[in-house]
């Protein structure tokens, strides 16, 4: 299937719209995305993570390059740091980065197996070894530099260890049991009967909240949940969007094809990003559909909804909450941008 690559930013002048769950009113205002990184400043390849630190500034992880690019809060690169190895200071195939409360930031340098730790202008200073699975599944560092790790499922879905890699608690029951192996024809014979196999729904994506609760994302089940440091569930709330039946006809459509590249999953969610008081969520969307952010507040409830007219390809998400502003990764385009959202949300 082609991407229509044409006018991508027409994202220069878009349109937000805004509705609250529940609601039926939507606002529509006219938006100007502002463009950080451009399509042809050679800066980033294939972004990983993407986070905004307590300056403002912009921190954008990129795989393929193998470094981090900090911008100040006018959206002047300030300094990229690391590049392709496996010494100090450089990476292979970085998946998250994680501003810390004692200073600095965290890198999940996930090809060498570390995570390795900066100071504020981005000199190395140490590092330590992933946890068990680290180096294969989805992993995310808080800012006291706990480590989640999805473990994909035997009885829970993440395991949980302190800075020094002893392990802290298990926690979010594994919805399938994982199959000792796995035999494609038999999945792709399931799926083409109009199933999801089973343990695809023990896919999961932990981010920390600035509290150091941890907000996973479900993304086959497309459901995110909020759990304590401790391991209590304290949320949950299970999406229902529209734009959610265009991706699952798409996955299964993917599986029609005479052949398939690997087991494709089913996505409902691309990004969380957790605050101090909510956590934002960007959805999977269709083939050149508009963008679309939920804001999901402490006790699961759907706060807020902006679809984002004219905003394509959008893959990892940042948000400035002060200035009610989102920053966007735009897959196709190696681009970032940021838009202003329009509505309180409450």
């Amino acid at each position: 299937m082609k991407r229509n690559r044409g006018c991508r930013l027409g994202v220069r002048l878009a349109f937000a719209w805004f509705a609250v769950q529940g609601s039926s009113a939507h606002v529509q205002a006219q938006v100007s995305p502002r463009t950080w990184i451009t399509m042809g400043s050679g800066l980033l390849g294939q972004a990983s993570d993407i986070t905004l630190g307590p300056d403002r500034a912009l921190y954008v992880l990129d795989r393929l390059s193998a470094n981090v690019v900090v911008m100040s809060a006018r959206g002047v690169v300030q300094r990229t740091v690391g590049r392709e190895g496996s010494g100090p200071g450089e990476f292979k195939d970085p998946t998250s980065i994680q501003m810390m409360s004692a200073g600095g930031f965290e890198v999940v340098d996930r090809g060498n197996n570390r995570v390795q730790h900066f100071d504020r202008s981005g000199e190395y200073l140490s590092s330590r070894q992933l946890p068990p699975l680290g180096g294969y599944y989805a992993v995310a560092v808080s800012p006291n530099g706990h480590v989640a790790v999805n473990t994909l499922g035997d009885t829970t879905l993440i395991a949980v260890y302190d800075s020094a890699g002893q392990l802290l608690t298990r926690f979010a029951r594994a919805p399938a049991a994982m199959p000792g192996g796995i035999d494609m024809a038999a999945v792709k014979r399931e799926v083409l009967e109009g199933k999801v196999p089973a343990f695809f729904r023990n896919t999961a994506e932990p981010q920390f909240a600035p509290d150091g609760s941890v907000w996973l994302a479900l993304i086959t089940d497309g459901k995110v949940e909020r759990w304590s440091p401790e391991g209590t569930r304290q949320a949950s709330l299970q999406l229902a969007e529209p734009e959610m039946k265009e991706v699952r006809e798409a996955f299964f459509e993917r599986y029609r094809d005479k052949n398939p590249r690997g087991l494709p999953g089913l996505a409902f969610i691309a990004d969380l990003y957790p605050t101090q008081n909510a956590c934002w969520v960007l959805l999977r969307v269709g083939e050149d559909e508009d963008a679309v952010i939920l804001r999901v507040s402490n006790t699961g409830t759907k706060t807020g909804r902006w679809v984002l007219s004219g905003v394509k390809d959008a893959g990892l998400l940042a948000v400035d909450e002060d200035r009610s502003a989102v920053f966007l990764t735009l897959s196709a385009t190696a681009e970032v941008v940021e838009v202003p959202l329009v509505g309180s949300g409450g």
